[in-house]
C-alpha cells in the first residue's frame, strides 16, 4: 500500500542520456567519513533511539530530494532472508530487497525526518518475506526497459564486514575491485571500519560521470 502510486523513476541530474541497451558497466568511488563526524552521527542515532544505518538512510533520503528537486524518494535496501533456524546454516546469497518510500516534508526538521524514516523502515521490514519481483508484480509500476522498477539507488548497510570468514581453517578476506558492474544507477555501500564510517559508491557509467560522483560524495 505503501509503494501505490509511488515515482517510476528518479529525476536525479544524470550527465548522459540512458542507452537502450545498458552496458551495465560501473565505476567506484570511495569514501571514508571522518572520526569526529562519525561519532556525531552515533551521537545522534543514539539520542534519537534510531539505528546508525536509519541516520544515513534518512540522510541519503533529503540528499537525493536537493538533488532531484523531488519531495517523494524511493531506496532500495538488501535485507537478509536467514530469519528461519533451518536456512541459518546455509551456504549462500539469501537477500531480499526492500524499498523504502520517503516523502520528504521540507518543513520538517531533521531529527523529525528521522523519525519518520524509522517508522517507514519499521513497516517495511515487517513484511520482509514478501519478494521484490512479487511486489513489482502487484504496484504494476510504470515500466521503462531499460530501468529498474520501483527504485534506482540502492543503499547496503556491511554490518559483519569487519568479521573474517573462517571455514574450517580456510580464512576469507575482502578484496575490492575498481571498476565492475553496476545493477543500479547508484548504489552506496556502507561499513564501520574502526572508529570511521567507510564505503563505496558504485555508479552507474552509462549515465554518470566519475566528477559527479565526487561532487555527491563531497555533499
Amino acid at each position: 500500500e505503501n509503494l501505490k502510486d509511488s515515482p517510476p523513476e528518479l529525476k536525479f541530474p544524470y550527465d548522459y542520456p540512458r542507452k537502450n541497451i545498458p552496458t551495465g558497466f560501473g565505476g567506484k568511488e570511495y569514501i571514508k567519513v571522518p572520526v569526529k563526524y562519525t561519532k556525531r552521527l552515533k551521537k545522534f542515532s543514539k539520542e534519537n533511539g534510531s539505528s546508525l544505518f536509519v541516520t544515513l538512510l534518512s540522510a541519503l533520503g533529503v540528499l537525493l530530494q536537493k538533488y532531484s528537486g523531488e519531495n517523494d524518494i524511493c531506496i532500495g535496501v538488501p535485507f537478509s532472508c536467514r530469519t528461519h533456524p533451518g536456512i541459518k546454516n546455509i551456504f549462500g546469497m539469501l537477500i531480499n530487497t526492500i524499498v523504502i518510500r520517503l516523502k520528504i516534508k521540507e518543513n520538517n526538521n531533521f531529527r523529525q525526518h528521522v523519525n519518520y524514516a524509522k517508522n517507514v523502515f519499521m513497516h517495511a521490514i515487517s513484511h520482509h518475506k514478501l519478494q521484490f519481483d512479487k511486489i513489482v508484480e502487484v504496484i504494476n509500476p510504470e515500466r521503462i526497459s531499460n530501468m529498474n522498477p520501483l527504485f534506482q539507488v540502492s543503499v547496503v548497510w556491511l554490518n559483519e564486514i569487519a568479521i573474517p570468514m573462517d571455514l574450517a581453517g580456510i580464512k576469507g578476506e575482502r578484496i575490492t575491485i575498481k571498476e565492475g558492474i553496476s545493477p543500479f544507477d547508484i548504489t552506496f555501500y556502507l561499513w564501520e571500519n574502526g572508529e570511521n564510517i567507510a564505503g563505496e559508491i558504485e555508479y552507474n557509467i552509462d549515465i554518470l560521470k566519475r566528477e559527479t560522483i565526487i561532487r555527491l560524495k563531497d555533499n
